[in-house]
C-alpha cells in the first residue's frame, strides 16, 4: 500500500538514493520545510478571511474551506503515485460533495471545487517541476523562488497595471498552449504518418540511448563521482 511505501522510504532515507539524488544532496541544499509551512499558513489564513468576510458572497463556511484542504491533503500522494506510475491523472469531482451537503449555493461549489481539487493539481504540477529541476540539476531553492515571484509578478503587479493586457491574455494564453498541443498532434497525423512519414530519429528516443549514470554530462561544477 502507500502507507507502507512511504514508511519504507522514510525508514532508508537516502542510503539507497539515485545518482541524480546523490549529485543534488552533495551539491544543493534543500529548500527548508519552514518555507513550505510558512507558504501554507499564509494562504490557508487568506483563504479563510476571503471566505468569512466580504459579507460572506463567496458561500463557503469555514467548515467548507477546511473539509476542502482536507480531502486536497489526503488524495494528492495517492493520485500523484497513479500519475507517476500510469502517467495518467486522475480527476476528483468533488464538487458533488459539497453540492450534497451544502445544496442551492453555486459559489460555495465553485470555491470547494478551487480549494479542493485545484490546490491539489497545483500541487502534482509543483512536484513535477521540481522533479525536472532535479534530473536537469537546478537548484531547488532556485526552483522554489522563481514560481512564487513569477505568480506574484503576473497576478499582482500586471493586474494593477494594466488590468485590460491581464484579462485579455492570461486566460486565453493558458487555454492555446493546452489546445495546441492537441491540435498539433492531430495535424501530425493527418499531414505526416499517414502518408508513412515519420520524425527523424533523434538521440534518446530508444531506450539504449544513454551514457552511463556516473559520467552523464551534469552542469558546471557539479562533482560525479
Amino acid at each position: 500500500t502507500i502507507w507502507h511505501m512511504w514508511r519504507k522510504t522514510s525508514s532508508v532515507k537516502d542510503q539507497f538514493g539515485d545518482v541524480h539524488t546523490r549529485i543534488m544532496n552533495k551539491n544543493y541544499e534543500a529548500v527548508p520545510q519552514l518555507c513550505f509551512h510558512t507558504i501554507l499558513i499564509w494562504t490557508f489564513g487568506l483563504s479563510l478571511y476571503t471566505c468569512e468576510r466580504f459579507d460572506k458572497q463567496f458561500q463557503l463556511p469555514w467548515w467548507g474551506l477546511l473539509l476542502a484542504c482536507a480531502m486536497a491533503f489526503f488524495f494528492t500522494l495517492p493520485v500523484e503515485v497513479i500519475q507517476a506510475t500510469t502517467n495518467l491523472q486522475t480527476g476528483l469531482s468533488i464538487e458533488l460533495v459539497i453540492g450534497y451537503i451544502y445544496p442551492g449555493r453555486p459559489l460555495a461549489n465553485v470555491a470547494f471545487k478551487t480549494y479542493g481539487y485545484i490546490s491539489m493539481h497545483k500541487a502534482l504540477g509543483f512536484i513535477e517541476d521540481f522533479k525536472l529541476g532535479h534530473y536537469m540539476k537546478i537548484q531547488p531553492k532556485s526552483m522554489f523562488i522563481v514560481q512564487p515571484t513569477v505568480g506574484i509578478f503576473f497576478n499582482y503587479y500586471v493586474y494593477r497595471r494594466s488590468q485590460c493586457w491581464w484579462a485579455r491574455h492570461t486566460y486565453i494564453l493558458a487555454a492555446a498552449l493546452d489546445a495546441g498541443v492537441a491540435l498539433m498532434g492531430v495535424i501530425l497525423y493527418f499531414t505526416l504518418q499517414c502518408h508513412n512519414i515519420f520524425a527523424p530519429h533523434w538521440w534518446d528516443l530508444a531506450a539504449t540511448d544513454n551514457c552511463p549514470l556516473a559520467r552523464c554530462p551534469t552542469a558546471r561544477g557539479i562533482k560525479v563521482h
